[in-house]
């Protein structure tokens, strides 16, 4: 009887500690939706639940890791639920539209998409997304037909519009937004002095040596110190070459360098500078100014016109929809009437 009562003893010890354990770890936070009618086009319902599904099976497509954080799905609902909405407003109305033409999609084209989305195990993860095989087959039925609409409403009917003398406009555009500039190829000599007098008139006697024989300006010192041509009190520096882009350049160096020939120096340019406490004199020596490449137009062409297809399609897309709100009279005034201020179709708890 005793070892019975140690035993119990025992179970009941572990059993306040699995309650204390217990106690101690938060309770699972879930998403609570506030479901209601948020629209209806053309016989139609859109719900807080539908909006829900289909962001649902965007972060299955996208973010599948996400599908079981509370946290993650809350936050991802809270943030897109308004344009999602938005988004199934549109697609209905282009349901409606291809329901008015009898457009059709077969069984066999919605099977195979959803193997695509979902793989072999079709059943497993649509049961990981919260989705029936019904709602995950109507939902790619219709992104099947949307996406074929859109393709004879919209694309169709662009494309005899991309002419040759379209494709020509934007190539002008493009090359006149592109500024195409000059690249300039330089180098300066600086001559330092406490008397700028005697640095001018040594950078002058500099400037008819390298003009005249030649020299490299990395070479003049080593000339100089040879013909004794250099002032005790003159100091000579040489820049590395650069490579710059005219819009690079300070404004005064850039009308400088870009009214000289290649291979040519400036006349010598006194210039006050703050690291220095006396003005410098430098002699600019210009290797090369190349002008930018043009590209041609049948670089451009597949970009120009991919470009004009995404802007003509936007366009239509917009003419399109906005004929569809009018025809089934759908308005955002009319959705939003209905929704209590400050509405908000998910929490956290």
């Amino acid at each position: 009887m005793g070892r019975m009562k140690r035993i119990v003893f025992l179970l009941l010890l572990s059993f306040c500690g699995l309650l204390q354990a217990d106690e101690a770890t938060p309770a699972r936070r879930r998403v609570t939706v506030n479901n209601r009618v948020l629209a209806s086009i053309n016989g139609k319902v859109i719900s807080v639940i539908d909006v829900m599904k289909k962001m649902d099976l965007m972060l299955y497509q996208s973010y599948p890791q996400y599908l079981e954080v509370p946290e993650a799905r809350y936050d991802y609902y809270s943030r897109h639920w308004k344009e999602v909405l938005k988004d199934l407003i549109d697609r209905e109305l282009i349901i409606a539209d291809a329901e008015e033409k009898n457009f059709p999609v077969s069984s066999g084209d919605v099977r195979e998409e959803l193997e695509e989305i979902f793989g072999p195990d079709v059943m497993i993860n649509l049961d990981n997304t919260g989705l029936t095989l019904d709602e995950a087959w109507q939902m790619v039925k219709s992104e099947i037909l949307i996406r074929r609409m859109m393709y004879y409403q919209v694309r169709m009917r662009i494309y005899q519009q991309i002419t040759p003398n379209e494709v020509r406009k934007s190539y002008d555009e493009e090359i006149r937004s592109r500024g195409l500039q000059k690249e300039c190829v330089w180098q300066c000599l600086t001559v330092k002095s406490s008397d700028t007098k005697l640095a001018l008139e040594q950078a002058e006697k500099f400037k008819a040596l390298l003009a005249d024989e030649k020299i490299a300006f990395d070479s003049l010192q080593q000339e100089l110190d040879a013909r004794k041509m250099l002032h005790p009190d003159v100091q000579i520096i040489a820049s590395q070459l650069f490579r710059q882009k005219q819009s690079e350049l300070a404004p005064a160096l850039q009308e400088l360098l870009l009214s000289m020939q290649p291979g040519s120096y400036s006349k010598p340019q006194m210039q006050t500078t703050r690291s220095e406490k006396n003005p410098v004199v430098r002699i600019y020596y210009v290797h090369e100014i190349k002008a930018e490449k043009v590209p041609t137009l049948q670089e451009l062409e597949p970009t120009l016109r991919e470009e004009i297809t995404q802007r003509m399609v936007a366009e239509k897309t917009q003419g399109y929809l906005a004929e569809l709100r009018r025809h089934f009279h759908i308005s955002k005034e009319q959705i939003e009437k209905d929704l209590p201020d400050n509405f908000q179709p998910f929490s956290l708890k």
